[in-house]
């Protein structure tokens, strides 16, 4: 759902503090913080246990695959190379993941994508990254992949603020990185809390709590 202009001004949604000089390099995670890819990994999950046979109740609130799907090592092996680049192309953005990004973007802020996708889970991950992100007209200045230690990619380029889904990583970079950490609320980090970081529940969310600092 495309927000409008008024939506992005109305004192009810969005601090309109558009006038601020403040500037900052925001680093962003792209899978289940801008796109919803879980709901994608969850279709395919059931497919493949269909397939396989595997007789197991999918627990989207858990993080592993061994737990949520009922998966060993070589089911994950299979699935992610049959299925991952998929989800990667059919996920869409969260809502107003886009009309956010883009707007912080337009007041003078860098955007770095900061994504542990890798060759090694998907040949041409940088491929498909990059073309996903320009499909939805998502602008950023860097795509970086490959970040396993998301702390050390946030000092290597000078990230003020970090935005994720996934638990260990915002944890990491809270305590590494000593910048602001926002936790995108998902099925599988609810039980999960730290002081380190604030937990946010939508993209308007986001962006107000960028436009108090």
């Amino acid at each position: 759902m495309n927000i409008s202009e008024e939506g992005l001004q109305s004192n009810s949604k969005l601090v309109t503090d558009s006038e601020a000089k403040k500037r900052y390099v925001i680093g962003i995670d792209i899978d289940d913080t801008i796109n919803d890819l879980s709901s994608i990994l969850v279709k395919y999950a059931i497919e493949y246990n269909q397939q396989t046979n595997i007789e197991h109740d999918i627990q989207a609130h858990e993080w592993e695959f061994e737990k949520a799907f009922g998966w060993d090592s070589e089911n994950i092996k299979e699935f992610l190379e049959k299925y991952l680049y998929k989800a990667y192309i059919e996920a869409i953005p969260k809502e107003n993941s886009v009309e956010v990004i883009k707007r912080l973007k337009e007041e003078g802020n860098k955007i770095i994508i900061i994504t542990s996708r890798s060759d090694e889970e998907v040949k041409n991950s940088h491929y498909y990254s990059e073309q996903w992100l320009k499909s939805y007209g998502i602008p950023y200045d860097k795509l970086v992949l490959n970040s396993v230690d998301k702390a050390a990619k946030c000092i290597e380029n000078n990230i003020d603020i970090f935005i994720d889904d996934r638990i260990s990583h915002c944890k990491n970079v809270s305590r590494n990185a000593r910048i602001p950490v926002y936790l995108f609320d998902s099925a599988y980090n609810k039980n999960h809390e730290d002081t380190g970081m604030k937990r946010v529940f939508s993209w308007l969310e986001v962006y107000n709590e960028i436009k108090k600092l």
